[in-house]
């Protein structure tokens, strides 16, 4: 049920909230799980499709191969399977078979009576014309197609793979003695570690160090084992050219299988690192955006710096400038006295409770600034400080969205007052970052930009939808991430509310030129307004569910105009406890998932799902470890 409501077009978020009853309650990890993997069995069958068509059109295909192919469960067997089939570039054994030795190699495999002594045998096939001088160029050239088609054997393959991998060891060591290159990667100059246990991190350092040409990497394996078990594989015991074959196999494992087996290796360990490193990347993102606003305060930012200065910006509760300086906290005794004047002046103006303070250069001392404020000049007063991850503060103010917001700003006070505003509303202002930009990422700049854009995307739009949206006050760049929204949308709605004023119902969005139904159904659920001519328009109630909602108010005797009133949602909880919600469903026509969270929409009408996470660290005077006292938090 859950690939037909993807396969219908439907979103994530769209899914894990709307179609509880459908998925049997799935969450967005769940979903998006399903989705990953629906399309990693459809590209498998896809390509399935594609060697099928290709062997048959060499009239090669058996109702073994065929089975074969169709049963394979992977990539990797489905790629040996194809190998003997696949179109070959100029090798060694294409050039054997062009100067007509295929079938000295057969009879020689076959053991034939024909060729029982090799070297007369071998002789038949000298041809000066085709290159082949004399016996033993033949032998040579039926040797390396032997070594072609051993290495093309899937179940030589699969069982070599498997003991690659178990005795494989990474080695990297440097290749020249330079120690200003060689610094960064000291831990990796001499080095090495099982296939199988090598951290992620440690891969995409390695192979960092690889592309700057600093480190030689390669993977080492117990090769004396994998020849034995190709022998045993390849080379019946009684053959009468044994000999000869030992040397083809020995042939195809140094000079093709091996070195097969290790590209693959270090592309799946590489594949495997960095899909760690964009789960962590997505994680810390998730984190980040999910941190609870804060309401009501007003905020003095600090971008801190030496040289520069620095950037104050004092923001009002709704994010707005107030004022904006520049302070040196380096310097002589008359520079920083000046700097803690401006900074005592500014909180007291415009009575600032909360300071903000960037996490790069000059954090430490700008926060030991403050700690001897607050327990000077300012003890005894409401004024606390927190410092704030300012990852992509710099690339908000040179971007466009920060230019059009703050024309009369330059790029260093913009800066400063992200870092303030992502205080108040960390997700509203983040949003307006390139999520890659935003720095909380293990070797992000090494993984596939595609693949980490796209995840990070997901990750955006799933906490923008966790979150909700207030149609009337939310930014262009907030917008795009909506459910079943682009930029493209997003620009239309946000224009549209420029041009018409604010929106007074959900259904005003139809009116909005390129939003459709299909859109509509995607994005409503997610887009509240508050003190609209709709009171369920201000809950996570989505439109095609307001009868149902009506019916079960008029049941409770709730007038829907009264939802925003204070006691109301009490009511509701102590109406709705000792009703049967399977009951209650059937009468509503709504699944039993579907009616618990409609009740919950109703009893918590307006809440913010990031009020139950942890508030930022608010402090006042502990800068360094003596300031630790048993029993603090």
């Amino acid at each position: 049920r859950t690939v037909a409501l993807l396969d219908d077009g439907n979103t994530v978020p769209f899914i894990t909230r709307y179609r509880r009853d459908q998925t049997g309650g799935l969450d967005e990890q769940q979903i998006a799980h399903i989705r990953d993997g629906v399309t990693r069995l459809r590209q498998l069958d896809e390509r399935k499709q594609t060697i099928l068509r290709s062997i048959e059109s060499q009239n090669k295909l058996t109702d073994e191969l065929r089975r074969e192919i169709e049963h394979a469960d992977s990539v990797k067997r489905l790629e040996d399977l194809y190998l003997p089939f696949r179109p070959k570039k100029q090798s060694l054994a294409t050039r054997a078979r062009e100067q007509g030795l295929g079938p000295l190699a057969e009879e020689i495999l076959a053991g034939a009576k024909e060729c029982a002594d090799l070297d007369a045998r071998a002789a038949d096939f000298v041809n000066p014309d085709k290159g082949v001088t004399d016996a033993a160029l033949g032998l040579l050239g039926a040797g390396h197609i032997l070594a072609e088609e051993f290495s093309e054997r899937a179940d030589l393959r699969q069982r070599v793979r498997k003991l690659y991998r178990k005795s494989g060891r990474l080695l990297s060591t440097k290749i020249v003695d330079d120690e200003k290159k060689n610094r960064t990667y000291r831990d990796y100059l001499d080095f090495r570690e099982a296939v199988h246990h090598i951290p992620p991190h440690r891969i995409m350092a390695i192979n960092r160090g690889e592309r700057a040409n600093v480190l030689r990497v390669k993977i080492v394996a117990d090769e004396s084992a994998i020849e034995q078990l190709a022998l045993e594989l390849l080379v019946p015991p009684e053959h009468p050219h044994k000999e000869f074959l030992i040397g083809c196999v020995q042939d195809s494992l140094a000079r093709l299988v091996l070195p097969s087996l290790e590209r693959e290796a270090r592309r799946d360990l590489t594949d495997k690192a960095e899909l760690h490193a964009v789960e962590v990347f997505a994680k810390n993102l998730r984190n980040l955006l999910l941190q609870p606003p804060l309401t009501g305060r007003r905020v003095l930012a600090i971008d801190p710096g030496y040289k520069n200065g620095c950037k104050l910006a004092a923001i009002d509760e709704f994010g707005s400038l107030l004022e904006h300086d520049l302070i040196h906290i380096v310097g002589g005794d008359e520079q920083k006295a000046a700097a803690r004047a401006k900074l005592i002046e500014l909180i007291k103006k415009h009575n600032l409770s909360v300071i903000a303070i960037g996490n790069g250069t000059a954090c430490r001392q700008t926060e030991q600034l403050f700690a001897e404020i607050l327990s000077t000049e300012l003890a005894g007063e409401d004024v606390h400080y927190v410092v704030v991850n300012e990852a992509g503060a710099s690339v908000y103010s040179t971007s466009e969205i920060g230019r059009e917001e703050f024309p009369e700003c330059d790029a260093l006070e913009r800066s400063a007052i992200s870092i303030g505003r992502r205080l108040q509303d960390p997700l509203s202002e983040l949003v307006k970052i390139d999520p890659a930009s935003i720095g909380v990422g293990l070797y992000q700049h090494d993984t596939r930009a595609k693949h980490l854009r796209d995840t990070l995307d997901d990750v955006v739009q799933l906490c923008v939808s966790f979150v909700g949206v207030d149609l009337n006050s939310a930014s262009g760049a907030l917008l795009r991430y909506v459910s079943g929204m682009n930029q493209l949308t997003a620009r239309r709605v946000y224009e549209h509310r420029q041009q018409h004023g604010p929106f007074k119902c959900r259904r005003q969005l139809l009116e909005v030129n390129g939003f459709g139904d299909v859109t509509f159904v995607q994005a409503a659920g997610f887009l509240k307004i508050d003190q609209g001519d709709e009171p369920l328009d201000a809950t996570w109630i989505h439109p095609e569910n307001y009868a149902a909602a009506r019916k079960l108010l008029e049941k409770l005797g709730v007038e829907p105009s009264s939802l925003t009133e204070p006691g109301t949602a009490d009511r509701i909880r102590e109406l709705v406890a000792p009703l049967d919600r399977q009951q209650l469903a059937d009468e509503l026509g709504l699944g039993s998932l579907a009616v618990d969270d409609m009740i919950e929409a109703l009893t918590k009408p307006g809440r913010d799902l990031r009020s139950d996470l942890p508030l930022p660290i608010f402090r006042k005077d502990v800068v360094k470890f003596e300031d630790l006292a048993v029993g603090m938090e």
